[in-house]
């Protein structure tokens, strides 16, 4: 069970993540793994799209082909 209250939901709704981003002004390396089911890649496709919309010409995204999380 997810145990996240309202409140926190409608905090993260709220958020304008494209603002955010687009005052970041230092470095970026995006990382996705190919096996994320936690995020997509349209989504860190268009943080680097942002950033670098907003001026940010050091905008890395790299892609790891099957790359998931494994637990030892």
């Amino acid at each position: 069970m997810d145990d996240r209250t309202l409140a926190y939901w409608r905090e993260q709704l709220n958020l304008d993540l494209t603002r955010i981003w687009s005052q970041v002004q230092v470095p970026v390396l995006a990382l996705w793994g190919e096996s994320d089911y936690l995020s997509m890649r349209a989504c860190h496709e268009h943080i680097r799209d942002t950033l670098t919309q907003a001026g940010n010409r050091d905008v890395t995204l790299s892609i790891i082909p099957a790359m998931e999380r494994t637990t030892r």
